[in-house]
């Protein structure tokens, strides 16, 4: 499963949770900390719809955000079509 990431946040910096922007909501999605000792949040892209992105993330607490992180682009591709006409063959 795809998954937009981060690094993990500075020692002594308490990030309560990350917001994203650019998935087209005209909303930010308040993503929680990652408990993956490796990120500062995981983010599941699998549900979104085929086409192009332009994402950025804030990190925020109880006294605000941080300003957008550098935009990352990406396209998610067309689904694959379903395999059709299964057969056994002997050669």
């Amino acid at each position: 499963m795809p998954k937009l990431v981060c690094d993990k946040a500075l020692v002594g910096e308490d990030v309560g949770y990350y917001t994203i922007e650019g998935f087209d909501t005209g909303e930010y999605s308040e993503i929680p900390v990652s408990d993956n000792p490796e990120y500062g949040f995981e983010y599941d892209l699998s549900a979104l719809a085929p086409g192009s992105y332009e994402v950025r993330a804030h990190a925020c607490n109880s006294w605000g955000c941080s300003l957008a992180s550098s935009p990352l682009s990406f396209i998610v591709p067309e689904k694959l079509s379903t395999p059709i006409n299964l057969s056994i063959t002997f050669g």
